[in-house]
């Protein structure tokens, strides 16, 4: 494919604010950024206010209508994913839809099987995946023993008080949940089997989570205090952590590795760069659009968002039956 692409937004809120709008603006890109919709005007404004050219829609149907694209990126309430990235299909574009892909297991085979149909392409919005570090702890994960006795220990706060007034919030199991869950089957190639809820007075959710292969797995999601993230995960006698802040993938935690990750810091710092984390939508959408100029299939897929969807569904229902295990349908 010759030329600019000609990319679509829909949804202006808190990911398309802090990510996808100041990448889309920038020149050098060989992509630009024609079209963006979102039913309050506040958040078109917002769009203009980094490429000032593009043209503005209250609805998503008139985009399409009025709109020649080339891709389009779903970055709207959660509740509207599917609906629009059923639409879009049907238009025959690319997709990245953020997570989640659907907010039902329902929704989410309908989607399948509309791309099954389809010219289009669908890419979930697991940004997660993209984040370095996890790249590069999943590269030595896969070269082990798929056998191997494994634990891990997963937990991702923030901070929603720091969040724009356009930005749309939504309870820590649909909107932290997915990335979790996700990076649990990226990372250790099982498939979750079956979940356990319980959610504290604060609103944190704490999942108990059944692998395949033996594997269990705890996970911690919340809004509220500082925002941090971590991925504590122990495979056979090898320990890895990654966390916010820090690139690196080991020692695991303790004063060499505090030291370590305050030393890159300072570097950083001084070089005027941000930990790798912030920069994991950025890598996001430049493989979605290497992706739609004719490379390689989309990662993650469909089928991942599905298997998510599915996860967090057996979380809710364990929450309604008092934390009861609960296992994943199929």
């Amino acid at each position: 494919m010759s030329g600019d692409l000609r990319v679509g937004l829909i949804g202006c809120g808190r990911a398309a604010e802090r990510y996808y709008l100041p990448v889309l603006a920038r020149r050098s890109l060989s992509a630009r950024l024609v079209a963006v919709a979102d039913p309050l005007p506040e958040r078109t404004l917002l769009a203009t206010s980094f490429v000032p050219d593009c043209k503005t829609f209250d609805c998503v149907e008139t985009l399409l209508q009025e709109s020649s694209l080339d891709a389009i990126v779903v970055a709207s309430s959660p509740e509207t994913h599917a609906q629009i990235t059923m639409r879009a299909l049907q238009a025959g574009l690319a997709v990245l839809v953020e997570k989640p892909v659907a907010t039902s297991t329902e929704q989410a085979r309908a989607l399948e099987e509309q791309l099954a149909h389809a010219s289009g392409s669908v890419m979930v919005g697991f940004n997660q995946r993209h984040w370095e570090p996890v790249e590069r702890l999943e590269s030595v994960l896969r070269r082990k023993d798929r056998t191997g006795e494994v634990s891990a220990d997963l937990r991702m706060t923030v901070n929603i008080a720091g969040w724009s007034p356009v930005a749309g919030v939504v309870n820590p199991l649909e909107d932290l949940g997915p990335h979790l869950l996700d990076l649990l089957r990226f990372l250790l190639r099982r498939e979750i089997l079956a979940l356990a809820a319980s959610q504290s007075t604060d609103g944190a959710v704490d999942l108990r989570v059944r692998l395949s292969g033996g594997t269990t797995a705890r996970c911690r999601v919340a809004h509220g205090g500082l925002t941090e993230e971590s991925i504590d995960l122990q495979w056979e006698r090898e320990c890895y952590l990654v966390r916010m802040g820090s690139d690196r993938i080991e020692p695991p935690a303790g004063f060499t590795r505090s030291l370590l990750d305050f030393s890159e810091a300072g570097y950083r710092r001084l070089r005027g760069r941000r930990a790798s984390l912030h920069y994991s939508h950025e890598r996001q959408l430049l493989r979605f659009l290497a992706h739609v100029r004719g490379g390689e299939r989309p990662t993650p897929a469909i089928e991942d968002g599905l298997a998510v969807a599915r996860a967090v569904e057996a979380a809710k229902r364990s929450l309604i039956r008092g934390s009861q295990e609960v296992l994943v349908q199929k």
